[in-house]
């Protein structure tokens, strides 16, 4: 039988007698007295302790990590994509909860770095119209016709048209409820416009509208 080695902290006194001190514990690593809170727990040793104190433990688990780099990043690459490939449904689904109870930090977020990142986003897009002409074009035909479907008879066109004419360079005229979505389609009247900035915008999409469910 194999016995566990107890490093328990002791002294022996001025009459030579053994005192066991219970509150702390020599480290296995770097042999420092230390109090047992600096200990995690290991419910297998005999004091229910790990032999190295956590900073000790965390120095040694930081060298293995910087030695073992390739390792961590291939085992995590397919730790999460066997993860992702048994689970998409409940992953789809916190994605749906988060993106609707978080909307708003959402689109303020991406807004921001947008905004900071004007210049990278525009070539991005510029390089991706020029590659895609034939998908921006079906978009934009798409886009029209929906427009004129959503135009009721009783749309104030001069309203309408004034809106776009106030709206100043950087912003768009955006729909309230957007024309066309899986589960609402707005209408293409004056109370469903609102100028907004054009990043704000883009970020919105059709995805968010005022109480959507």
């Amino acid at each position: 039988m194999k016995l566990a080695f107890d490093r328990t902290a002791r002294r022996i006194d001025a009459d030579g007698r053994l005192h066991v001190d219970r509150s702390h514990k020599v480290c296995a690593e770097c042999g420092e007295n230390r109090p047992v809170e600096s200990f995690s727990k290991r419910a297998k040793s005999p004091d229910g302790l790990q032999g190295k104190c956590k900073a000790c433990s965390a120095s040694a688990k930081k060298k293995w990590l910087t030695e073992n780099v390739e390792h961590v990043r291939e085992y995590a690459q397919k730790y999460d994509a066997t993860y992702r490939e048994n689970n998409k449904e409940q992953i789809a689904e916190k994605k749906r909860e988060y993106h609707q109870q978080n909307a708003a930090r959402l689109i303020a977020k991406v807004a921001f770095w947008q905004r900071e990142n004007k210049s990278r986003v525009n070539a991005k897009n510029s390089t991706w119209r020029k590659a895609n002409r034939d998908v921006c074009n079906a978009k934009s035909a798409r886009r029209r016709a929906t427009k004129f479907k959503a135009t009721p008879a009783w749309a104030n066109q001069t309203a309408i048209r004034r809106i776009y004419e106030n709206a100043p360079s950087g912003y768009d005229v955006d729909h309230v409820v957007p024309l066309n979505s899986p589960l609402v389609c707005g209408l293409h009247v004056e109370n469903n416009l609102q100028i907004v900035p054009a990043l704000e915008n883009r970020v919105k999409g059709n995805k968010f509208w005022p109480d959507m469910p």
